[in-house]
């Protein structure tokens, strides 16, 4: 579940929203895991507090770089062939 929420915020949400979403939901994540009763290895608890944040800032910097040269290329070629005609 936390890999699908965190496509989805990476994808989806506004930059800044990304990074507020990436804070408060590792503090949560902190607070449940670490001072809560839950019986988990500390590696396992690790591996849930990291893997939000990481995949959901990878998946924000890849929408905004690279999904966004593609749409930058195709308005390029299309303002080359109507500078053409």
């Amino acid at each position: 579940m936390i890999f699908v929420l965190a496509i989805f915020v990476g994808l989806f949400s506004a930059r800044y929203l990304v990074s507020w979403l990436i804070i408060i939901l590792t503090t949560v994540a902190v607070a449940f895991l670490l001072l809560g009763y839950v019986v988990m290895a500390s590696t396992e608890k690790t591996f849930l507090i990291i893997a939000f944040p990481v995949e959901a800032s990878l998946l924000s910097v890849v929408r905004h770089h690279i999904l966004d040269w593609s749409i930058v290329s195709g308005r390029e070629s299309d303002a080359k062939r109507s500078i053409g005609h």
